[in-house]
């Protein structure tokens, strides 16, 4: 078959039904251990309440991993609004990348980043608060951190781009397995606008954590930091001092008892009407928190008075005690305006932010593997490259060892079957 004929099959062949690979990732993050808020869909259907902590343990979709009664909590009206399982202590050292949801009214403020644009990854907080899909999903810091906040260029920085995004790692709806499993359910992330109403990640915590914490064990041994909603009933029975601006620590979440104040809102340089809305505890080992050793990194509900004149709601803060808190990273950082509201917060090792986001964002494998101009999509481009090469083989001058995908020394059918599999990905 001559090369025009070919070429006009293929036009043929890849405007009809072909279909591109669905969104994915790599190297999948595990799914955090997460709460809902009381306007998810989950919950006004009664399979959740607000104080449950929720697993996504596979195929059969989302179950109770710790019960809002083994927290301490004795109200369906409870609501856990910050939570941090089996707390890591990394070495001052240690770098890593924040995991991070936001509120059903959060905007964002950089489009994509352009690189991982490019590498088939497009979906970032803006693009999913455009298809309102964004309160529940998870997303990626592009900026690396350790404990003493983000690490500024060059060694903070992705080559080349913004170091100020963030990226989608775990998706709510469909995403090849990579998600939530809540609502809008069956939504792609590149779905243009998602219908229906939209489930809130009010809380989350145990990203890619091992273990006594593995997804599907009923039994862990492990101890769960939490803080609740300003207005929750168990304020008032758990032993604090009723603020939302408390953190309590449960050290065995697989009974009723157990619950303990580790931190009350003076120790952090809170107010009593401060309200704790995201939440990430670095503790020694003893579960109880010691200034100048342990540290928390938080973020503050909208109305918090503390908020004034100190940031807003995609603030970070953090603290290490005597009575004194100061800002961990703006919003900014995060990708988020200052008026975008974190609402979960965990953290993952990472010392390349790139390669850690190649691994885990979500986007469309094939797009790498045959996007033979590097513009993050398969289109009529790509399928010119390969044809140009059509028919040569290693040696022979005009050969493309890129657009050989089988890796048989010859550009053939096989390797055009494989181009037009994915024709369209990432367009």
């Amino acid at each position: 078959m001559s090369r025009c004929l070919l070429f006009c099959g293929c036009l043929l062949f890849a405007t009809g039904t072909v279909l591109a690979d669905g969104p994915t990732a790599v190297n999948p993050l595990t799914p955090p251990l997460f709460t809902l808020d009381p306007n998810s869909p989950e919950v006004a259907q009664d399979l959740f309440v607000p104080g449950d902590l929720i697993e996504n343990p596979g195929p059969a979709g989302p179950a109770i991993a710790f019960q809002r009664e083994n927290l301490g909590l004795h109200s369906d009206a409870d609501v856990l609004a910050a939570v941090t399982v089996g707390p890591a202590s990394p070495p001052a050292g240690t770098t890593f990348v924040l995991i991070f949801s936001v509120d059903r009214a959060a905007v964002g403020r950089e489009p994509p980043d352009p690189t991982l644009a490019a590498l088939g990854l497009p979906f970032n907080m803006l693009d999913q608060a455009q298809r309102r899909q964004a309160a529940s999903d998870a997303f990626m810091s592009l900026m690396l951190f350790n404990r003493g906040g983000p690490i500024p260029p060059p060694n903070g920085l992705i080559t080349g781009s913004l170091s100020t995004n963030n990226t989608l790692v775990i998706n709510g709806g469909d995403a090849g397995g990579v998600d939530f499993s809540i609502s809008p359910e069956d939504v792609s992330p590149a779905d243009p606008n998602a219908s229906g109403n939209q489930s809130n990640v009010n809380g989350g915590s145990g990203t890619q954590a091992g273990g006594n914490l593995a997804i599907g064990d009923k039994t862990r041994d492990v101890g769960v930091f939490f803080s609740l909603r300003a207005g929750s009933p168990s304020l008032a029975t758990l032993p604090g001092t009723a603020s939302p601006a408390d953190i309590y620590v449960d050290l065995d979440p697989n009974a009723p008892t157990g619950q303990f104040l580790y931190a009350a809102p003076d120790t952090l340089g809170l107010l009593q009407a401060d309200d704790i809305d995201a939440l990430l505890v670095f503790d020694n080992g003893d579960n109880v928190f010691t200034s100048g050793q342990d540290q928390i990194i938080f973020s503050l509900a909208p109305g918090s008075p503390s908020l004034a004149g100190n940031g807003g709601p995609g603030t970070l803060f953090t603290s290490t005690g005597f009575g004194v808190f100061s800002a961990y990273a703006p919003a900014s950082v995060l990708g988020l305006m200052e008026t975008d509201n974190v609402t979960m917060l965990d953290s993952v090792p990472c010392d390349d932010a790139l390669a850690c986001a190649q691994n885990w964002a979500i986007g469309y494998l094939a797009c790498a593997n045959n996007d033979l101009d590097g513009d993050g999509d398969v289109d009529l481009a790509d399928l010119a490259i390969l044809l140009a090469a059509y028919g040569t083989c290693a040696g022979d001058a005009g050969y493309l060892p890129e657009a050989d995908f089988d890796e048989s020394g010859c550009i053939d059918l096989g390797d055009l079957a494989e181009l037009l599999a994915h024709y369209n990905c990432g367009v």
